[in-house]
């Protein structure tokens, strides 16, 4: 996963103001996740990560959540084909809930499919999906992950 660490939680001062990344996790070992679609700005869910999670989302550029009810890591449309492409994650000031947009790959490819007029520009198609850079927003404070 690319090595990703998350910081030991010291001090207010240092969660709130630092750009370090020391997420809250609750007594279960899970952080809350808003996630909205990007082009849209329609919530699609809210879920949960643990630290294992939270890394892949990270490290893959796609979602990965944790299941409460199936008590293990779920990736979201890795079956359905629905994936969750990240746009962009942010954190809020006390880093104890995360909030992320997202690309629906599958549906962006469709419209996207659907805009063009000629078998030939098909091709074309790939040019215009790319994996976004996956930034970190601590309120107007940002940090890239690489």
């Amino acid at each position: 996963m690319n090595n990703i660490q998350f910081e030991k939680r010291k001090s207010i001062e240092q969660v709130e103001e630092s750009n370090e990344l020391a997420p809250k996790f609750d007594s279960n070992g899970l952080i809350p996740v808003v996630t909205t679609d990007f082009s849209s700005g329609e919530l699609l869910m809210q879920g949960y990560m643990n630290e294992e999670a939270f890394k892949k989302t990270i490290s893959l550029g796609e979602a990965v959540y944790f299941s409460r009810s199936r008590n293990t890591l779920w990736h979201k449309g890795k079956t359905s084909g629905l994936t969750q492409k990240i746009k962009e994650i942010r954190i809020d000031d006390d880093q104890d809930c995360v909030f992320i947009e997202v690309f629906l790959w599958i549906i962006l490819a469709l419209k996207l499919f659907l805009n063009l007029k000629r078998k030939k520009k098909f091709l074309i198609l790939k040019k215009y999906i790319k994996v976004p850079q996956i930034l970190l927003n601590y309120n107007v404070r940002q940090i890239k992950v690489y």
